[in-house]
């Protein structure tokens, strides 16, 4: 069940339009591999700072989020576990996300930080996470995520 007014906000910043002012083709692609590598940015401090077992409980947790919005390959727990662990950079195994998925990811990702964490601490952290991609596909997402209502969460 989608639930398009939900991201009403969203309206003013589309990936198709984004792609029209820059006179350009933008694909998902690089936005997805931006979004994992801040999901799994996440995952490895809760990981590292809280311990195995709250990992597996933010595993557990962000499977759910997956199965609830039925994200394409990422139905299984096997499937969220690849997530959690390939190279997002390397491309040949990037979900086909659409731009829904990617702000319903941010979304919830942000509040399962602040839940695991207790604060926002960990965005900084997650967003220096982006400094392994090409700066220009780096700058693009960054510029399309503050020119968003949830670049606040992100900042």
């Amino acid at each position: 069940m989608e639930e398009p007014e939900r991201y009403s906000v969203w309206g003013k910043v589309r990936l198709d339009q984004l792609a029209g002012d820059a006179g350009e083709s933008v694909k998902t692609t690089p936005f997805t591999q931006a979004c994992l590598l801040l999901l799994q940015a996440v995952y490895i401090d809760i990981e590292d700072l809280l311990g195995s077992r709250q990992a597996g409980l933010f595993q557990k947790n962000i499977s759910e989020v997956f199965q609830q919005w039925r994200f394409p390959k990422a139905e299984s727990p096997e499937a969220v576990q690849n997530l959690l662990t390939l190279d997002p950079l390397s491309g040949s195994q990037v979900p086909p996300w659409e731009e829904h998925h990617l702000i319903t990811l941010l979304q919830e990702l942000h509040r399962l930080g602040k839940q695991y964490f207790g604060n926002t601490s960990f965005v900084a952290r997650a967003i220096d996470a982006l400094e392994d991609m090409p700066e220009a596909e780096r700058t693009h997402f960054i510029s399309w995520l503050n020119q968003s209502p949830l670049g606040k969460l992100w900042r």
